[in-house]
């Protein structure tokens, strides 16, 4: 534990692990349980030179502590850190030891409902190197007393003091609280520094941020500054990405159904067929006589020759009906595409029945001076 925080503070336990350190209750190693009224008081462990909370039960207060607190509060019980957080039959206790009467040594007052974690105190920096006004671009913790307490941030987009501070005597740490949680101690440091030109970030501030530290810095009083207009956020890209996906499934549907219906009004158009084409009668030829047609009536190949070697087209073409089998052709529809087949398998040899068939001669009995002939263990 640190330094921060008052010489003395009350509280409703919020454990039941810390012994009292009144010598009696030590020696026997008894516990303040949990939810019961205690008082603390802030010590620093010399061997160490660390800060800890020495603990007692409310019954085993001393007058010396009694006595600061009074000193600390102007004699005011509800000043008293902790106060706010104590149960009614607490606070009526802590009322009657201001006013001078001894403390109750057999109360306890638990309230486990109330053992709520430590509340954390607000340390006054006195070794600032230097402020800074600025507004947040993300959320971060106020090192303000009443924000620390409660655990408010400061959210984007509200204006906060930043103050520079030493630590480890090499390095520095910034530290930031709301423009209006800056102690009394602060805002006569920034305005004596502001009056130096010792004094970071107006430049960079909005015209009403600005308005706001202008107007602190000459009446010496802090000047709440507005809400922050934070702008709506960005959606995310994941969900803009799914939306996209979403828009073309259905972009996608819709094709695919108007395909399917123009398929079901005109099945004569479907993928691969080729419509038939009637054209009137042709004159006859020079030969006298007439082009040849399908069995179907009017029906004609505009490629299939006839007896005097000129085509059907030719003679459509001078009865003047070449603008109908350039209509026929524009509207054909693309034959689908030929599927791929499969290799050809290779040709099995054949064999020749004439030809020796080779001896067999087994893998064990294969000799290189002997070759098997079939007839051994026959005698």
């Amino acid at each position: 534990m640190d330094d921060e925080g008052p010489k003395w503070r009350l509280e409703q336990a919020s454990t039941g692990r810390a012994t009292c350190s009144q010598a009696a209750c030590k020696r026997s190693q008894i516990k303040i349980a949990k939810g019961e009224l205690r008082i603390g008081t802030h010590t620093l462990f010399e061997p160490e030179a660390r800060w800890y909370m020495a603990w007692r039960h409310w019954g085993c207060a001393t007058k010396h502590q009694i006595a600061g607190l009074k000193e600390t509060t102007g004699n005011d019980p509800t000043k008293a850190p902790g106060y706010d957080r104590l149960s009614p039959e607490s606070q009526e206790q802590v009322r009657l030891a201001f006013e001078g009467q001894p403390v109750d040594k057999n109360f306890k007052g638990i309230r486990e409902d109330l053992a709520k974690d430590a509340q954390r105190y607000a340390k006054e920096y006195t070794d600032v190197s230097f402020y800074k006004v600025d507004v947040a671009g993300r959320a971060c913790a106020c090192r303000g007393s009443d924000c620390l307490s409660k655990n408010v941030k400061i959210t984007k987009g509200e204006l906060r003091l930043g103050l520079s501070v030493p630590f480890d005597g090499e390095h520095e740490s910034m530290v930031y609280k709301h423009w209006q949680c800056m102690s009394a101690f602060d805002l006569e440091e920034v305005v004596r520094r502001a009056s130096e030109d010792m004094f970071d970030g107006r430049e960079s501030l909005s015209t009403e941020f600005e308005e706001v530290v202008t107007e602190t810095l000459e009446t010496g009083k802090i000047v709440k500054p507005p809400a922050p207009d934070i702008e709506s956020r960005a959606k995310p890209k994941k969900a803009k990405a799914q939306k996209k996906k979403v828009k073309e499934e259905a972009e996608d549907n819709a094709a695919e159904a108007a395909e399917t219906k123009v398929k079901a009004e005109d099945p004569e158009h479907e993928l691969g067929a080729q419509p038939n084409v009637a054209y009137p009668p042709s004159p006859p030829s020079e030969t006298g006589k007439a082009p040849s047609t399908s069995k179907a009536g009017g029906v004609v190949d505009a490629h299939e020759p006839i007896e005097d070697g000129s085509t059907v087209g030719v003679k459509m073409e001078e009865a003047g009906v070449d603008n109908a089998v350039k209509a026929t052709d524009a509207a054909a529809v693309p034959k689908p595409k030929a599927k791929k087949t499969r290799a050809k398998k290779r040709p099995i040899r054949e064999v020749d029945a004439s030809e020796d068939e080779l001896e067999y001669i087994p893998k064990k009995s294969r000799s290189r001076s002997t070759p098997f002939t079939g007839t051994a263990g026959l005698a």
